[in-house]
Formats: structure tokens, sequence, C-alpha cells
């Protein structure tokens, strides 16, 4: 029985990763935050090797947009907006398992 005010953790958890066409899915929250980070590095580094060309073009354009599915997140300003954002992904993923 959890502490009086405490919320007890829930347990079943099916989280699916919504990353282009990932069809990844695992029960916990620590399996699902490396398969993101994953994601996230292959896709930071993949950028990264783009944006050395461009930037003798033209430095002011790096842009790091998010692929989770049906979001539309760009920053303009640095990969930590892109990294926070998609983290926040995994959040609500785990939200939207518990008001189910």
């Amino acid at each position: 029985m959890p502490p009086p005010g405490k919320v007890p953790r829930k347990e079943n958890l099916w989280l699916q990763c919504e990353w282009g066409s990932c069809s990844f899915v695992c029960s916990t929250m620590e399996k699902f935050f490396e398969h993101v980070t994953q994601h996230l590095q292959q896709h930071l580094h993949g950028s990264g090797e783009e944006e050395e060309e461009e930037e003798e073009d033209d430095p002011l354009e790096e842009e790091f947009s998010c692929l989770w599915q049906e979001c539309g997140f760009c920053s303009l300003d640095s990969s930590a907006d892109l990294i926070r954002h998609v983290y926040f992904h995994c959040y609500h993923t785990k939200l939207k398992q518990w008001g189910l």
C-alpha cells in the first residue's frame, strides 16, 4: 500500500515508438528512452554530416526537425531543443497509457 497521497506506480505499460515508421514496443520507460535515444543519435549524427557541408554555404540554415508521427516541430536554435522536445513525446506516450 503506498503512503497517503502517493499514486501506485502503474506497471503494465505498452509504449509504442512513433518515430517515423518504427514499430518498436516495450513495457518499461527505461527501454523506451534507450530506444528513442538511438533514433535521436542517428538523426542528429546524420544531420550533422549534412550540416557540415551546408555550413560552407550558409551557416544560419541549420534545422532540427522532429520525426515523430504527425509532429511538425522544428527548431532553428539548437539540437538541445529537439532532444528536449522528443523526450517530452516519450513522457506523453507514458501519460497516454496511464489514461487508458
